[in-house]
């Protein structure tokens, strides 16, 4: 059941789009044939249905659908334009719940839009209008409800029999030569967002840290801190599309980027549009480059060892 799960929240996430705002989309016509509609006029019908139920829910406007239209090549080699439309989020809700619930995609789609939008609606709503004591005594709630991985977990339990104190919503460790800052500082619905980002000073080289953070943290760093003119980045996601966004990437402008990554992925990380953001930036793979040495001094000297 745990494989069908990852599976379908795959199949949707794998045509996720992320516009150049930050905020991620489906296309209407990707969507499409995922959820087992064959024509358009059918799968039209259930939009127009949708539209009915966002209207009388009274939504923010955020969650409307804008018009797209396409350019195609008819079979006689005309040029003519089809209508498309990118959907967020919750308004990929509202289709699934006035599909055919026969179709099984549609069914898996039901479960996956519905878990998704609940629990973005719990981190940047409720969870932002909490007080700090009480976004603190949420964090420790999870945990002991089990919103933690099994490593994790693991992790804990060693550190309680060893009677080391670990910590959580830790904004800064002061280091003897620098200090080490934590700038995620919200909870996200899926754990690649949960990630560490950290940022930190060496000689005065700055250092920044993605993790598997996406477009959303980043879209959040970029509100909450000055950061600019990185000298070392660590890239988000394995080079992934849904992490390094344009915005991002001009405004914190990495001379050097590094991205984690193994040779062959299935993922086929990293993404060709993320290299071509990063072209003002030099560019280490360690699926190429193999691992990656760092010494600073006066500059910064990178070793490579092929493997």
């Amino acid at each position: 059941m745990n494989e069908l799960k990852e599976y379908t929240e795959r199949l949707f996430e794998d045509i996720k789009r992320i516009g150049e705002d930050g905020n991620e989309y489906w296309l209407a016509r990707e969507l499409m044939p995922l959820l087992e509609y064959s024509k358009w006029e059918n799968f039209n019908n259930v939009i127009k249905k949708a539209v009915i139920a966002y209207k009388n829910s009274n939504n923010d406007d955020s969650y409307w659908l804008p018009e797209v239209r396409k350019p195609i090549i008819t079979g006689k080699g005309k040029e003519e334009y089809i209508i498309d439309y990118k959907l967020s989020r919750y308004i990929c809700y509202l289709i699934v719940q006035n599909a055919n619930p026969k179709k099984k995609m549609v069914a898996l789609g039901q479960t996956y839009f519905a878990i998704q939008t609940r629990k973005q609606e719990l981190s940047e709503k409720e969870y932002s209008e909490l007080t700090e004591d009480e976004k603190r005594f949420y964090q420790r709630n999870l945990t002991r409800k089990g919103n933690i991985s099994n490593l994790e977990k693991n992790i804990i339990k060693i550190l309680d029999n060893k009677k080391i104190p670990y910590y959580q919503n830790v904004n800064e460790i002061k280091l003897k030569s620098t200090n080490m800052h934590f700038l995620n500082n919200k909870i996200y619905d899926n754990e690649n967002d949960n990630s560490l980002v950290l940022y930190f000073e060496i000689l005065n080289k700055k250092i920044l840290l993605m993790g598997d953070a996406g477009v959303n943290v980043e879209k959040n760093i970029l509100e909450e801190y000055n950061i600019k003119n990185i000298d070392i980045l660590k890239v988000g996601h394995h080079g992934s599309k849904t992490s390094s966004n344009q915005c991002f990437i001009d405004k914190i402008n990495p001379k050097y980027s590094i991205i984690s990554v193994g040779r062959n992925n299935r993922y086929n990380h990293p993404n060709e549009e993320v290299i071509k953001r990063l072209e003002n930036s030099k560019v280490y793979r360690t699926d190429k480059d193999g691992t990656v040495e760092i010494k600073i001094n006066n500059k910064i000297v990178f070793q490579k060892y092929i493997p």
